[in-house]
């Protein structure tokens, strides 16, 4: 048995129409950006909270080093 349809050896209009590149890579950035937001937020159920006090904690540290260091040097090595 045959086709009745005749194939075209061109391929038919693609289902997205042609996308400036430029509009293309941003949509590709949001995602990325997407993607890697819920990839850190996975397992957590406030994730802004962990992300505040990873910055509050850094923020000591910081402080610590500073204090640290203004004070002469005495525990270098």
């Amino acid at each position: 048995m045959g086709n009745c349809f005749e194939v075209d050896p061109t391929p038919a209009s693609p289902n997205v129409p042609d996308e400036d590149a430029e509009l293309r890579r941003q949509r590709q950035a949001e995602a990325a950006l997407k993607r890697q937001q819920e990839a850190e937020a996975r397992g957590l159920k406030n994730p802004e909270a962990v992300k505040a006090k990873q910055r509050r904690r850094e923020e000591a540290e910081r402080q610590a080093r500073a204090t640290s260091g203004a004070g002469g040097g005495e525990n270098q090595q």
